[in-house]
């Protein structure tokens, strides 16, 4: 992004001392000076500074938080999230009361024990630690590794999809779609994802094995036989479009895309108003979210989480890049860098929730 600023005449300077009207942050917003933006550039610069993370994005990226921007929406709208999101519990170690617990022991005591269906997956907080992701079909064992004072952060307790859809060689993956959300709230979806592989075959005997459970490329870069199914363990949507298509005789974009578009337009909606109270806000932003799906083997999509800090496949970064500056950035700063046009958007679609068609193709 920052490359094709420059080649829309924008400066970069060296550091973020004095004035600037638009700041790319890094890792989770690391080099915002959001405390800056309410005091000395809206009072001594003048200045509305644009940036790329919303101040509250952490209602989409830490789990918890997602889960309960989920289900307050699923209340106002009455949208069916357990239907599109596996049953979730949730952990604080600081706050007992708010803390779950008891509800999970009854869904764990009411399933069988050690059962395909009676098996969890522990998500700490952030997203961005797949490492720490654990799959367990014990209570005791879940108990004692969420209320380890070595962690102290919260969980999700997840009812783990047990069947899902797998690749050639017995093994799982996930699909990432990218969604960016522009400084009036519009999403807007790339169309084109990533499917992301495991290395080992999938086996519900062997919940420990990471490799075959996790298709995260944290995770996986580390087996020795990474990238030996797919390059990198990932191949584009398209590809696994015409694998679907040819394994299973049935449309891609028909039966998977419109569960993808209507999961993420409601995840995007639950959460809009955590992002910032964009009327008077002191700043104005953008920002490009991953969005994690998994496809089990009723063809039915689940969303699994959001992460705010994606890494981006090497094949889509340039039209991303060019998209992005079009939608988000442009419309900011039109003196110095002329009109933004739709048709320079050569990738991104808006995504309506009020547009959206189920998989049957019936208007919702």
């Amino acid at each position: 992004v920052a490359s094709v600023l420059k080649d829309h005449g924008m400066k970069q300077k060296k550091d973020d001392k004095g004035r600037f009207h638009l700041v790319l942050g890094g890792k989770n917003g690391s080099g915002i000076p959001f405390k800056r933006f309410a005091q000395l550039f809206k009072w001594d610069y003048g200045i509305t500074p644009h940036c790329n993370f919303f101040r509250g994005f952490i209602w989409y990226h830490k789990r918890e938080k997602m889960i309960q921007v989920l289900r307050g929406y699923s209340n106002e709208t009455g949208w069916d999230a357990d239907s599109h999101v596996p049953e979730s519990f949730l952990f604080f170690p600081d706050s007992a009361e708010d803390s779950e617990l008891d509800k999970f022991r009854v869904a764990f005591e009411s399933s069988t024990k050690r059962s395909r269906d009676n098996i969890w997956i522990l998500k700490p907080s952030e997203t961005t630690r797949t490492e720490k992701v654990q799959v367990k079909d014990d209570f005791d064992e879940i108990m004692s590794y969420i209320q380890s004072k070595e962690r102290a952060v919260p969980y999700v307790i997840q009812r783990y999809i047990s069947n899902p859809l797998l690749l050639p060689g017995n093994r799982k993956f996930d699909l990432r779609y990218f969604c960016l959300i522009d400084h009036k709230l519009q999403a807007y979806i790339f169309p084109e994802g990533i499917c992301r592989s495991c290395s080992s075959e999938y086996n519900m005997d062997n919940l420990c094995d990471q490799f075959a459970h996790l298709s995260s490329k944290k995770v996986q870069r580390k087996h020795k036989d990474f990238g030996a199914f797919e390059k990198n363990n990932e191949m584009s949507t398209e590809q696994f479009a015409k694998w679907y298509s040819a394994e299973f005789g049935e449309s891609f974009d028909r039966q998977v895309a419109p569960q993808v578009k209507e999961i993420m337009a409601r995840v995007v909606n639950s959460g809009k108003s955590k992002l910032e109270n964009v009327g008077h806000a002191d700043y104005s932003a953008f920002q490009l979210f991953a969005f994690d799906f998994l496809l089990d083997k009723e063809s039915k999509v689940w969303f699994l989480e959001a992460n705010a800090t994606p890494e981006i496949h090497q094949t889509l970064t340039t039209e991303m890049a060019n998209d992005i500056v079009e939608i988000a950035i442009k419309p900011i700063f039109e003196d110095l860098m002329g009109k933004a046009s739709p048709k320079n958007i050569k990738r991104f679609e808006p995504l309506y929730e009020d547009e959206l068609v189920s998989c049957n193709g019936n208007k919702k």
